[in-house]
């Protein structure tokens, strides 16, 4: 057994791809929706009607 992984250090290895997994799916997923992921932005109002 490999001295250097252990039980311990797995676990923030296992989060961190799975925090960067769903990160990557919601970009992808704005990316396939641009006018979708606009009209949220547009019922926050905080951004000028000519920017969005």
């Amino acid at each position: 057994m490999n001295e250097g992984m252990n039980r311990g250090s797995t676990l923030p290895v296992i989060l961190s791809w799975l925090i960067g997994l769903i990160l990557i799916a919601t970009a992808l997923a704005k990316l396939l929706d641009i006018p979708g992921f606009s009209a949220i932005f547009k019922t926050y109002q905080i951004f000028p009607e000519g920017i969005l």
